[in-house]
């Protein structure tokens, strides 16, 4: 995998689905209509009718460039972030705090858990690199800088309705209330389900839709939330990955990391603690976002194992 090759160029497209976005946000503040998130013009490959998911686009609080929603928006620009925090010899901070607002700004729960996780990345990257006084003032500076930011973007409508999401997945408040929001489907659904599973299952897992959704509706908790409405197959990456393959696809899942994480590059390896992060609160069960994360990864592995044989 051509690393060189590959990076700078993902930066150019991720710079102009970045620049879409404002241009997306400023029209909606200005006019008071929202741009598409999806071209008409393009050939897309989504689960719903064309025009209607358009629409919705068209409707929606929140702009994701020229993604589906604003959290594949946030996991696309994640690894480029790690890559210009942890990778560079030379950082341009300006060009860093420009991805940082900007995930903030997709009021995304993914911008936010994936923050967090780079965030907890340098934190330890510069304990373990940096020395003397330099350290202790890059740690400092940090850390008031980033609560300053969490404090201003919280009073604003965006931090509001982050909050009010994040009060949501409450499981036993949500439980009694007998209607579940998506956040907390997507965080708890599997687990319900999972629990469900014969003994075998569990440990080879299943993957027919018909089954899941039978088992779904046997479970008593998941069962008072789609009494009006109809099943969606929809879980977070844990789950998936023990629904669909049990606990031995976890156990494989996990020796896979685990070979990708030694003799990586300390941003190879932060890269996958921020996939690992997302996979709590987001379906990317072996999808093209999972392999976008792994590639660079494996990348500087590979580059960093041909630096130690010199």
């Amino acid at each position: 995998f051509d690393l060189d090759y590959f990076m700078p160029r993902y930066k150019t497209v991720a710079n102009l689905i970045i620049a879409y976005f404002y241009v997306q946000e400023i029209v909606k503040l200005t006019v008071g209509i929202h741009l598409p998130s999806v071209i008409p013009a393009l050939p897309i490959a989504i689960q719903e009718d064309a025009q209607a998911y358009i629409q919705s686009s068209i409707e929606s609080e929140r702009s994701s460039g020229f993604f589906k929603e604003p959290a594949v928006f946030a996991q696309f620009l994640l690894p480029l972030l790690c890559y210009e925090l942890l990778a560079k010899a030379k950082n341009n901070w300006k060009y860093i705090a420009f991805l940082g607002i900007t995930l903030l700004w997709s009021r995304a729960g993914n911008a936010m858990i994936g923050l967090l996780a780079v965030a907890v990345c340098y934190l330890f990257y510069v304990i373990r690199f940096q020395k003397g006084a330099k350290k202790f003032g890059i740690i400092i500076f940090g850390a008031v800088f980033a609560i300053g930011c969490l404090a201003i973007f919280m009073k604003t409508d965006g931090g509001q309705k982050i909050k009010e999401r994040a009060d949501s997945i409450g499981m036993e408040d949500t439980i009694d209330k007998g209607y579940a929001g998506s956040t907390f489907l997507r965080i708890y659904q599997g687990l319900f389900i999972f629990e469900e599973y014969p003994r075998i299952y569990k440990l080879i897992g299943n993957d027919h839709d018909t089954y899941i959704t039978n088992k779904a509706l046997s479970s008593p908790i998941l069962s008072k939330f789609y009494k009006q409405k109809d099943f969606v197959i929809y879980f977070n990456t844990l789950y998936a990955v023990l629904i669909y393959t049990g606990y031995i696809g976890l156990i494989l899942l996990i020796l896979f990391f685990r070979d990708a994480w030694k003799g990586n590059t300390y941003c190879g390896k932060s890269i996958l603690i921020v996939l690992i992060s997302l996979f709590f609160i987001s379906s990317n069960f072996f999808t093209q976002i999972m392999t976008f994360y792994l590639l660079p990864t494996l990348g500087m592995k590979e580059i960093n194992n041909k630096i130690k044989r010199i």
